[in-house]
């Protein structure tokens, strides 16, 4: 491994240890619990990989997600700068680099991972003086093949959150995030709500003026009253 290569990699590894912080200290999302156990999985992954060398498939499985995130964001941008047909279209791109790159090459590289790796990596006792620096058990490998797995069926979460975005586009729409939809209609739900009740306070103080106005013309005829007499 390159001094560049190892940088690389450790910088990776801290980026995605400090998203776990960053999720926990902004507001949560409707997905909060699936990008906690995604980022949690990444780590755990990405340091596994590194103290046991295995950072070549560590490195292009991090392609094949990072490559994906580029047309995100390109989407999202487009959609804040108000253009939404170019958005529409940079989506399009997003949900095909998903299923193609998150859902076919990383099942293959999954598949022979898990097929080829009995007989890439012969299972070693770990005991004192062995020449390899790491060694390989059946409980490390199926370890990483399990979060391996875990990280796709959590794709395959987001995956159908995806299509139904898909559907919107279909459907005249246009892409939106439901997740800041959602947000959204809290944050409005919660500005209107001072509203009301500056409106039920401005109705109190309505009924309560009213009902002093009515004290005082009470007051004004009994005054009336007693200077007739007098």
């Amino acid at each position: 491994m390159s001094l560049e290569f190892k940088n690389y990699y450790l910088i990776s590894i801290g980026f995605w240890l400090q998203q776990i912080f960053v999720l926990n200290v902004e507001k949560p999302r409707k997905d909060h619990y699936q990008m906690f156990s995604h980022h949690i999985i990444t780590c755990s992954l990405m340091i596994g990989s590194y103290y046991y060398y295995f950072f070549r498939i560590g490195h292009l499985i991090l392609m094949i997600m990072d490559s994906v995130d580029i047309f995100l964001s390109a989407a999202k941008m487009l959609k804040y700068a108000g253009f939404s047909n170019a958005c529409d279209a940079m989506f399009i791109l997003f949900l095909i680099s998903w299923v193609v790159l998150r859902h076919g090459v990383y099942n293959y590289i999954f598949y022979h991972t898990w097929h080829k790796s009995v007989d890439l990596m012969k299972n070693a006792k770990c005991i004192e003086g062995l020449i390899q620096k790491r060694c390989w058990t059946d409980g490390i490998i199926n370890t990483f093949l399990g979060l391996l797995g875990g990280l796709q069926i959590i794709t395959c979460i987001w995956m159908y959150l995806i299509f139904k975005v898909a559907y919107k586009v279909v459907t005249g729409k246009g892409a939106e995030d439901v997740r800041s939809d959602e947000d959204d209609t809290d944050v409005e739900d919660n500005n209107e709500q001072p509203e009301d009740e500056e409106d039920e306070e401005k109705e109190d103080d309505a009924d309560s003026l009213s009902s002093s106005s009515d004290i005082t013309l009470d007051d004004k005829r009994d005054i009336k009253k007693t200077k007739r007499r007098a």
